[in-house]
């Protein structure tokens, strides 16, 4: 008997969805650039073809990836926006609880997490613009903001923010290292107070 064309389209979605799934960690530790409608293809388990039928570019994988996440996973997911109320030193605070939590999440929601922090980074020759909050420039606008309500230390905002943001590509890595079950965090009130204006 044949499908039919809710069968179908079911099948499409989920075709489309293990393509999505499986290109997040490509993204997160390749980069954009350095990724290829290959790689996706080989990673996938699907003909360039399909890839294609789906995706006109590699940018409409990245903000369709984007896009699979944040309305699966909205509340666990790090937002800009949720991160600008109370001064520069909250923010960061809430930034850091909030990516505590998503380390102990599934790997797919790990990496998809890394994406915002190495947004900035990696994303260098998109030809459209790509979705997507850039935490590399949220923590860098959260360590100034602090500095000028006097929540953050002193001293050159780039070098705080870099700081911040290798310690969470770091913690990532070590994350993705293990399973989550052998995982444990690091201290973030140790890392606050070296950031908290004394």
């Amino acid at each position: 008997m044949p499908r039919t064309a809710a069968q179908n389209e079911a099948i499409r979605d989920r075709r489309k969805d293990k393509i999505i799934q499986r290109s997040v960690a490509l993204f997160s530790t390749k980069g954009f650039d350095e990724i290829t409608i290959d790689d996706i293809s080989k990673t996938s388990h699907c003909a360039h073809g399909l890839f294609y039928h789906y995706f006109d570019v590699k940018e409409d994988l990245y903000n369709a990836t984007v896009a699979f996440f944040e309305t699966k996973y909205p509340t666990l997911l790090v937002h800009c926006d949720d991160l600008e109320s109370g001064n520069g030193l909250e923010g960061i605070q809430k930034l850091l609880q909030q990516y505590l939590t998503i380390l102990k999440s599934s790997d797919s929601i790990v990496h998809y997490s890394r994406l915002a922090l190495v947004k900035g980074q990696k994303a260098r020759t998109a030809e459209k613009p790509l979705l997507g909050d850039d935490l590399e420039k949220e923590i860098l606008l959260l360590v100034k903001k602090g500095q000028d309500d006097g929540s953050i230390r002193k001293g050159d905002p780039n070098d705080i923010a870099r700081l911040l943001l290798n310690v969470l590509i770091a913690e990532t890595e070590r994350r993705l290292d293990l399973d989550v079950s052998n995982y444990r965090p690091f201290d973030s009130a140790y890392l606050l107070s070296l950031c908290k204006a004394e």
